[in-house]
């Protein structure tokens, strides 16, 4: 009986599949057929929404095609691939654009450079697999991937870029925002800021890496309703005076997600002015959500400011976060903190630190500018402000 059941479930699935892939099957097709069939053409339809772009279609460049500027144009749609290492900028003008860098290196001596650059206005850029490095001046603030306002569903994988200002810029603007890209896969290297998102919309970040840059690896300014998933900032340091260091920050923005992301190694070492911080939420930040995440070690200059694991910030006061900030409705949940000045500090107005844990820091809940935080259960202990505090743990070394 148990196996006439299986049989007939086998067969009702094949059936449906067969009329959702729209297969045309012959009368009396084995069924082992029918599946094999059904395979392909789900297969099939697979690779056509597959990332990469490379394949004989696609039109070879390198140095040669670049203008008397030093500029490759890319402004007619169709599918594009390096042949070769160059040091030309590359820059679309045009829609629908697949970009394979095919494991070549493009190569910027000037700082101000925008290495790869898609103009304002653009949608359905494909950018993948390869490697770009600045060996100019990164404070001059020139970009690896510089994606101008207006644009949507830009997409960039398996990119490694070195020695930029930023790494990858998302430069929308108000009322035109840049909105609906996916940045996956990549590395960011040694550059001031990894990834810059302004004006942001619905976008999402997720398995990204920012290593040894220098005042922030993932920054959010004026941007909503973003997701940054499975990333981590390692070895973060500024040495400049009123600069600061974070893994990740989020500016005056509403509904982003920091989730399952890590840092380690956070540091400021300015003489004055700046801080340094595993995760921020500033300035008017709204209803954003940090989620199971982790900060190992956050230190800075002790005659300056604080090392910082979670911080909500308003302003600083002496180096200390502001009572009067302006964050509310944000949510932190399930993360931990450690080897940092203070492990959760800041103003929770009308927010929710709920389940985090603190261990070995020097503090490791900055109880007078978070309300009520005690070890254990807070669940007896009504926050003002309308925050909801609970069950945060503070460890013991």
């Amino acid at each position: 009986m148990k196996q006439y059941l299986f049989i007939s479930t086998l067969l009702i699935s094949l059936l449906f599949l067969t009329n959702l892939t729209k297969c045309s099957v012959a009368p009396g097709t084995p069924v082992w057929q029918i599946a094999k069939q059904i395979l392909e053409q789900i297969t099939t339809k697979s690779m056509k929404k597959s990332f990469c772009c490379s394949g004989d279609s696609a039109n070879g460049i390198d140095d040669n095609d670049a203008n008397g500027d030093g500029i490759i144009i890319l402004d007619i749609p169709g599918k594009y691939q390096l042949t070769n290492n160059i040091t030309s900028q590359i820059k679309t003008t045009t829609d629908n654009i697949c970009l394979n860098l095919n494991c070549f290196t493009i190569t910027s001596t000037f700082g101000t450079s925008e290495m790869i650059k898609i103009d304002s206005l653009l949608k359905n850029i494909y950018i993948c697999g390869g490697i770009l490095i600045n060996t100019g001046d990164p404070s001059e603030g020139g970009s690896g991937i510089f994606v101008d306002e207006n644009c949507s569903n830009i997409q960039i994988n398996n990119v490694q870029i070195t020695g930029c200002g930023i790494g990858i810029n998302l430069n929308g603007a108000n009322t035109a925002e840049t909105k609906e890209c996916f940045i996956t896969n990549c590395e960011l290297i040694e550059n001031r800021k990894g990834i810059l998102m302004t004006e942001t919309e619905n976008s999402f970040v997720q398995n990204c890496h920012a290593i040894s840059c220098v005042t922030s690896g993932f920054e959010l300014v004026s941007s909503t309703y973003n997701k940054i998933i499975s990333c981590n900032a390692t070895n973060i340091a500024n040495t400049e005076d009123n600069e600061s260091s974070h893994g990740f920050i989020a500016t005056d923005g509403q509904g982003n997600i920091f989730q399952q992301c890590t840092t380690k190694n956070i540091q400021n070492d300015g003489s004055s002015g700046g801080l340094a911080s595993g995760f921020t939420l500033a300035g008017t930040e709204t209803d954003s959500k940090i989620i199971n995440c982790l900060v190992n070690t956050v230190t800075s200059n002790p005659s300056n400011t604080y090392g910082f694991g979670y911080l909500l910030l308003g302003g600083l006061v002496s180096g200390i976060p502001d009572a009067t900030g302006s964050i509310i409705d944000c949510f932190l949940m399930e993360n931990t903190a450690c080897n940092c000045d203070y492990g959760f500090a800041g103003y929770f107005d009308e927010s929710m630190p709920v389940k985090n844990i603190g261990y070995n820091n020097g503090t490791n809940f900055q109880t007078t500018r978070i309300a009520n935080v005690h070890t254990y259960d807070l669940s007896n202990y009504p926050p003002a402000n309308d925050a909801f505090v609970m069950d945060n743990i503070s460890l013991a070394d």
